[in-house]
C-alpha cells in the first residue's frame, strides 16, 4: 500500500557569477536583451526555471538508481490517477496531470548580501540600479567560430554575489519503508545540489550558482547524512 510523503524544502541560492534570466524582450533600442524583474524592479529567478533544471538532474538520476526503463519508451506515465504515477511525473507533471509540487520564484534576500553592499532595503529604487549590470557582447559565428562583424549586443545581467530564497513543496505518494526518507524524496534532494548554472550566456561566464539548502520539513538537514541514507538504501 503505498502512502503519502509530504515535502517541504527551503533553499538558498548564491549566485556567484552573474546571472541572465532574459525577458525575450529588449529595452527601447538601449538594451537588445533584458532581464526578469518583480513589479517593484527587482531581479529574481523564476520558479518555472528552477523547476526545468531540477526536471533534468532528477530525471537523470531516478533512472540510475531506481527505473531505467521509465515509461516503457513513453515520455510521460499514462495512469489515469497521478498517485500511480512515477515520482518525476507527480512532482512535475506530464501530458495528462498537473504536478503536485509548486516551486516558489527564488526573491532576493533583504539581510544578506554576501558582503558587497551594506544591508539596505531591497525595495529602494536606487538599490535597484546597483543589482543589475549591463554587460556588451559579440554574436559568435558557430559555423566559423568567430565574431561576426557589426553584431555587437547589450545584455542585462543580475550583479553576482547576491543571495536569492525558494520553496520546494508538494507530496509523494511512494512505497512505505523503514527510512525516514523514502528514496524518491533523496534522490529529489540531491537533485537540488546538482543545480550548479541557470539562465542564459553561461557560455559566456554567466549563471553559476550554487545551492544550499536550509532546511526540510522544517528541520535542519546535514546532506552528507541525506546522501549515506541512499546509499544505504542501495546496499
Amino acid at each position: 500500500m503505498k502512502a503519502d510523503f509530504p515535502l517541504e524544502i527551503k533553499i538558498n541560492i548564491n549566485s556567484e557569477m552573474p546571472l541572465h534570466i532574459g525577458t525575450g524582450l529588449g529595452k527601447g533600442g538601449v538594451i537588445d536583451k533584458s532581464i526578469i524583474k518583480d513589479y517593484a524592479g527587482n531581479v529574481y529567478i523564476p520558479g518555472s526555471s528552477l523547476k526545468g533544471k531540477i526536471r533534468h538532474y532528477y530525471t537523470m538520476l531516478y533512472r540510475s538508481f531506481i527505473n531505467n526503463t521509465l515509461h516503457n519508451g513513453q515520455a510521460y506515465c499514462t495512469f489515469d490517477n497521478i498517485e500511480n504515477c512515477c515520482a518525476i511525473c507527480q512532482v512535475f507533471g506530464s501530458k495528462y496531470h498537473q504536478g503536485r509540487f509548486t516551486f516558489s520564484d527564488a526573491m532576493l534576500k533583504e539581510e544578506e548580501l554576501s558582503g558587497f553592499f551594506k544591508p539596505v532595503r531591497i525595495t529602494d529604487k536606487d538599490f535597484q540600479f546597483i543589482l543589475v549590470l549591463v554587460r556588451r557582447h559579440n554574436k559568435i559565428s558557430r559555423k566559423r567560430k568567430v565574431a561576426e562583424e557589426k553584431h555587437l549586443f547589450t545584455a542585462e545581467a543580475s550583479m553576482f554575489g547576491l543571495q536569492y530564497k525558494s520553496v520546494i513543496d508538494g507530496i509523494l505518494t511512494v512505497e512505505p519503508n523503514l527510512s525516514p526518507f523514502p528514496k524518491e524524496a533523496l534522490l529529489f534532494i540531491a537533485s537540488l545540489k546538482m543545480l550548479n548554472k541557470i539562465g542564459g550566456g553561461k557560455s559566456r561566464g554567466l549563471g553559476k550558482i550554487q545551492v544550499d539548502i536550509e532546511s526540510i520539513n522544517d528541520q535542519p538537514r546535514n546532506i552528507n547524512e541525506l546522501i549515506a541514507l541512499l546509499d544505504e538504501e542501495q546496499s
